[in-house]
């Protein structure tokens, strides 16, 4: 009875310690964020966890797009609301790595995430983050937590 029991143990640690468990097309979790309410001359920085079996993730591609959540309508006189909500960026070269850290800082004043659309009232915002690598592997989308953008 020892001997089963000792084997279905062994068993069990051999396979849940599969060193292939990441896949080629890679993986994102959000880790944490530096606030969820973000004022004027300040930054977001929002840390992502990645895996990739063949560690190409370097010089990929990230996608993110914004959510607005309110639903305070565009003012009609707004000047320069026509911002595309997808922003998509190479991301820097770093060691190839079949896990890391990816570190995505986006600042109040860029004027696609500094959204001018009412200057009084705060806006809430998701974003939906999705990485590619090298071979075009695209990972699952994942959203973040809502983000309160503070007005002045």
């Amino acid at each position: 009875m020892k001997k089963i029991l000792y084997s279905t143990i062994l068993f069990f640690a051999l396979t849940s310690c599969d060193k292939d468990k990441f896949q080629t097309k890679p993986q994102i979790e959000i880790d944490s964020y530096n606030t969820k309410e973000l004022g004027p001359n300040s930054n977001l920085v929002i840390t992502l966890k990645y895996t990739d079996k063949e560690g190409d993730l370097s010089t990929g591609d990230m996608y993110i797009n914004i959510n607005r959540l309110n639903v305070v309508p565009v003012p009609s006189s707004c000047t320069g609301c026509d911002k595309p909500d997808t922003l998509r960026y190479k991301l820097a070269p770093f060691p190839e790595n079949p896990q890391g850290t990816i570190l995505v800082t986006l600042p109040y004043s860029n004027q696609q995430f500094a959204l001018k659309e009412h200057p009084t009232i705060n806006d809430t915002i998701q974003f939906k983050f999705a990485v590619a690598d090298i071979e075009g592997n695209k990972s699952d989308t994942i959203t973040s937590d809502p983000i309160v953008i503070l007005r002045q």
